[in-house]
Protein backbone atom coordinates (compact mmCIF):
# COMPACT_ATOMS: atom_id res chain seq x y z
CA UNK A 1 0.00 0.00 0.00
CA UNK A 2 1.37 3.43 -0.83
CA UNK A 3 3.02 5.93 1.85
CA UNK A 4 0.11 8.12 1.53
CA UNK A 5 -2.33 5.53 2.76
CA UNK A 6 -0.51 4.30 6.10
CA UNK A 7 0.84 7.55 7.40
CA UNK A 8 -1.23 10.07 6.54
CA UNK A 9 -1.45 14.00 7.81
CA UNK A 10 -0.80 14.73 11.02
CA UNK A 11 -4.66 15.97 11.81
CA UNK A 12 -5.76 12.44 10.60
CA UNK A 13 -3.19 10.50 13.18
CA UNK A 14 -4.36 13.05 15.69
CA UNK A 15 -8.22 11.84 15.01
CA UNK A 16 -7.25 8.40 14.80
CA UNK A 17 -5.35 8.49 18.26
CA UNK A 18 -8.22 10.05 20.12
CA UNK A 19 -10.52 7.29 18.76
CA UNK A 20 -8.38 4.74 19.42
CA UNK A 21 -8.65 5.57 23.44
CA UNK A 22 -11.93 6.30 23.40
CA UNK A 23 -12.55 2.67 21.88
CA UNK A 24 -9.68 1.01 24.63
CA UNK A 25 -10.90 -1.65 26.78
CA UNK A 26 -8.95 -3.06 29.52
CA UNK A 27 -8.28 -6.60 28.89
CA UNK A 28 -7.85 -9.59 31.05
CA UNK A 29 -5.93 -12.15 28.86
CA UNK A 30 -6.54 -15.55 28.69
CA UNK A 31 -3.89 -18.05 29.63
CA UNK A 32 -3.78 -21.08 27.81
CA UNK A 33 -1.61 -24.26 27.65
CA UNK A 34 0.26 -25.14 24.44
CA UNK A 35 2.36 -28.03 24.52
CA UNK A 36 4.43 -27.47 27.41
CA UNK A 37 4.66 -23.93 27.82
CA UNK A 38 1.82 -21.27 28.83
CA UNK A 39 0.59 -18.97 27.06
CA UNK A 40 -1.67 -15.26 27.40
CA UNK A 41 -4.25 -14.57 24.55
CA UNK A 42 -5.23 -11.55 24.38
CA UNK A 43 -6.11 -8.97 21.34
CA UNK A 44 -4.27 -6.33 19.45
CA UNK A 45 -5.25 -2.97 17.12
CA UNK A 46 -2.73 -2.30 14.32
CA UNK A 47 -2.63 -0.79 10.90
CA UNK A 48 -3.02 -3.01 7.85
CA UNK A 49 -3.50 -1.34 4.35
CA UNK A 50 -4.13 2.02 5.95
CA UNK A 51 -7.02 0.73 8.62
CA UNK A 52 -6.90 -0.14 12.06
CA UNK A 53 -7.60 -4.54 12.36
CA UNK A 54 -8.25 -6.00 15.75
CA UNK A 55 -5.56 -9.02 15.82
CA UNK A 56 -5.20 -12.00 18.44
CA UNK A 57 -1.55 -12.23 20.01
CA UNK A 58 -0.03 -14.31 22.18
CA UNK A 59 3.05 -14.00 24.79
CA UNK A 60 4.86 -16.93 26.40
CA UNK A 61 4.41 -16.81 30.37
CA UNK A 62 6.56 -19.95 31.26
CA UNK A 63 7.16 -23.52 31.23
CA UNK A 64 4.58 -26.03 32.42
CA UNK A 65 7.51 -28.57 34.06
CA UNK A 66 6.08 -30.99 35.95
CA UNK A 67 2.73 -29.22 37.06
CA UNK A 68 0.11 -31.90 36.14
CA UNK A 69 -3.44 -29.42 37.48
CA UNK A 70 -5.70 -28.22 34.92
CA UNK A 71 -5.65 -24.76 35.71
CA UNK A 72 -2.88 -22.53 35.43
CA UNK A 73 -0.58 -22.08 39.05
CA UNK A 74 -0.35 -18.57 41.12
CA UNK A 75 3.14 -17.83 39.49
CA UNK A 76 1.77 -17.70 36.11
CA UNK A 77 -1.08 -15.45 36.65
CA UNK A 78 0.82 -12.96 38.36
CA UNK A 79 2.87 -13.27 35.12
CA UNK A 80 0.01 -12.50 32.87
CA UNK A 81 -1.19 -9.88 35.03
CA UNK A 82 1.79 -8.49 34.67
CA UNK A 83 2.25 -8.64 31.31
CA UNK A 84 -1.99 -7.39 30.74
CA UNK A 85 -0.68 -4.13 32.76
CA UNK A 86 1.54 -3.26 30.59
CA UNK A 87 -0.75 -3.81 27.41
CA UNK A 88 -3.22 -2.27 28.75
CA UNK A 89 -1.06 0.80 29.95
CA UNK A 90 0.34 1.38 26.72
CA UNK A 91 -0.10 4.95 25.29
CA UNK A 92 0.55 4.01 21.65
CA UNK A 93 -1.94 4.68 19.44
CA UNK A 94 -3.50 1.79 16.98
CA UNK A 95 -2.20 4.19 13.84
CA UNK A 96 1.33 3.93 15.07
CA UNK A 97 1.31 -0.20 15.66
CA UNK A 98 2.90 -1.03 12.19
CA UNK A 99 5.54 -3.68 11.78
CA UNK A 100 9.07 -2.73 11.24
CA UNK A 101 8.94 -3.87 7.70
CA UNK A 102 5.93 -1.26 6.99
CA UNK A 103 7.47 1.39 8.98
CA UNK A 104 10.96 1.24 6.93
CA UNK A 105 9.56 0.50 3.71
CA UNK A 106 6.86 3.28 3.84
CA UNK A 107 7.43 5.54 6.19
CA UNK A 108 11.60 5.99 6.78
CA UNK A 109 12.82 5.30 3.28
CA UNK A 110 10.00 8.12 1.81
CA UNK A 111 11.53 10.34 4.75
CA UNK A 112 14.95 9.99 3.89
CA UNK A 113 14.17 10.50 0.04
CA UNK A 114 12.31 14.16 1.33
CA UNK A 115 15.64 15.77 1.90
CA UNK A 116 16.79 13.82 5.62
CA UNK A 117 19.62 12.19 4.19
CA UNK A 118 21.45 12.44 1.34
CA UNK A 119 20.65 10.02 -2.37
CA UNK A 120 23.64 7.75 -1.36
CA UNK A 121 22.69 7.24 2.36
CA UNK A 122 19.57 6.30 1.05
CA UNK A 123 20.69 4.00 -1.44
CA UNK A 124 22.77 2.33 0.96
CA UNK A 125 20.38 2.35 3.55
CA UNK A 126 18.20 0.26 0.84
CA UNK A 127 21.18 -2.03 -0.25
CA UNK A 128 21.95 -2.89 3.48
CA UNK A 129 17.66 -3.84 4.30
CA UNK A 130 16.91 -6.16 1.52
CA UNK A 131 20.60 -7.76 1.61
CA UNK A 132 20.36 -8.23 5.51
CA UNK A 133 17.73 -7.79 7.27
CA UNK A 134 14.22 -8.06 5.75
CA UNK A 135 13.89 -11.21 5.35
CA UNK A 136 15.44 -11.62 8.88
CA UNK A 137 13.16 -9.45 10.51
CA UNK A 138 10.06 -10.41 9.50
CA UNK A 139 6.54 -9.52 10.57
CA UNK A 140 7.62 -8.18 14.00
CA UNK A 141 5.72 -5.22 15.30
CA UNK A 142 7.73 -1.98 15.35
CA UNK A 143 6.66 -1.24 19.43
CA UNK A 144 7.83 -4.99 19.96
CA UNK A 145 11.47 -4.43 19.06
CA UNK A 146 13.68 -4.59 21.87
CA UNK A 147 17.54 -4.37 22.48
CA UNK A 148 17.44 -8.39 22.34
CA UNK A 149 16.02 -8.87 18.94
CA UNK A 150 18.43 -5.88 17.69
CA UNK A 151 20.98 -7.80 19.39
CA UNK A 152 20.12 -11.15 17.99
CA UNK A 153 19.80 -9.59 14.22
CA UNK A 154 23.22 -8.56 14.57
CA UNK A 155 24.65 -11.49 15.88
CA UNK A 156 23.30 -13.53 13.31
CA UNK A 157 24.47 -11.34 10.60
CA UNK A 158 27.88 -11.38 11.37
CA UNK A 159 28.03 -15.33 11.86
CA UNK A 160 26.04 -16.23 8.47
CA UNK A 161 28.12 -13.69 6.31
CA UNK A 162 31.11 -13.17 8.86
CA UNK A 163 31.21 -9.35 7.54
CA UNK A 164 34.10 -6.84 8.67
CA UNK A 165 33.61 -4.73 11.98
CA UNK A 166 33.16 -1.59 9.10
CA UNK A 167 30.20 -3.49 7.49
CA UNK A 168 28.32 -4.44 10.32
CA UNK A 169 28.48 -0.72 11.98
CA UNK A 170 27.19 0.71 8.91
CA UNK A 171 24.25 -1.98 10.08
CA UNK A 172 24.09 -0.96 12.92
CA UNK A 173 24.06 2.90 12.31
CA UNK A 174 20.87 2.16 9.94
CA UNK A 175 18.94 -0.01 12.55
CA UNK A 176 19.71 3.01 14.79
CA UNK A 177 18.61 6.11 12.31
CA UNK A 178 15.29 3.91 11.63
CA UNK A 179 14.53 3.73 15.59
CA UNK A 180 15.75 7.20 15.71
CA UNK A 181 12.51 8.18 13.67
CA UNK A 182 10.13 5.72 15.34
CA UNK A 183 11.39 7.79 18.28
CA UNK A 184 10.88 11.07 17.43
CA UNK A 185 7.57 10.27 15.46
CA UNK A 186 6.11 8.45 18.96
CA UNK A 187 5.88 5.38 17.50
CA UNK A 188 8.02 3.63 20.18
CA UNK A 189 8.02 4.78 23.57
CA UNK A 190 11.24 2.96 25.24
CA UNK A 191 13.79 4.73 23.23
CA UNK A 192 16.18 3.37 20.94
CA UNK A 193 16.77 -0.31 21.25
CA UNK A 194 19.72 -0.19 19.37
CA UNK A 195 21.52 2.10 21.93
CA UNK A 196 23.13 -0.89 23.87
CA UNK A 197 23.92 -2.98 20.77
CA UNK A 198 27.61 -4.40 20.51
CA UNK A 199 29.29 -5.79 17.31
CA UNK A 200 31.10 -9.23 17.57
CA UNK A 201 34.81 -8.31 18.76
CA UNK A 202 35.92 -11.20 16.48
CA UNK A 203 35.06 -8.89 13.66
CA UNK A 204 37.86 -7.67 11.60
CA UNK A 205 38.65 -4.34 11.43
CA UNK A 206 39.21 -2.02 7.84
CA UNK A 207 42.59 -3.22 6.37
CA UNK A 208 44.74 -0.39 6.11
Amino acid sequence: FPYTTLFRSPSWRRKMSRMGKQRKRNQKGHILRIGGMWFVRYYQTQVVDGKPVRKKASEPLGEVGNYRGKRPPAHIKAARDAFMAKVNGNRIAAIHTVSLKDFVEQRFFPWGEEGYRKPPSVANYRAIWNRHLVQLVGDVLLKDVRPRECQQWLDSIFRAKNLGKSSMDHIRSFLSAVFDLAVREEYIENGNPTTACIINPTALPPQP
